[in-house]
């Protein structure tokens, strides 16, 4: 049986919310298919998680800041592929029902400004 192969070598991606989960799964597949792959997180740094990240460039982003967001894609080369992943989980916070919690998530998730 053939396996599907994808080629991106050369190609520049970036998966935000890329450091765990569904997201580090998107970022080492094009990272395999040779692409060259930056991820977002919300911690400090790549090395404040326990998963490796080191193949991947990588830029510590909370998505619910629009000024942050600027500042990471003015800082990217221009891409070829753009994920946006990252999502949210707000454990400590009363329950997603709270009007209050529910807009942190929905702030998260790009979305167009009109």
């Amino acid at each position: 049986m053939n396996s599907l192969r994808f080629d991106y070598s050369g190609a520049r991606v970036l998966v935000t919310g890329g450091s765990n989960g569904i997201g580090l799964g998107i970022a080492r597949v094009f990272a395999k298919a040779g692409a060259e792959v930056a991820i977002t997180g919300t911690k400090s740094s790549a090395a404040d998680y326990a998963q490796d990240l080191s193949g991947f460039a990588y830029f510590a982003l909370d998505m619910r800041h629009p000024d942050a967001i600027a500042r990471v894609a003015g800082g990217q080369a221009p891409l070829d592929v753009l994920v946006n992943n990252a999502d949210a989980n707000f454990p400590f916070k009363p329950s997603e029902w709270d009007p209050a919690v529910f807009e942190d998530a929905v702030r998260v998730t790009p979305r167009s400004s009109r």
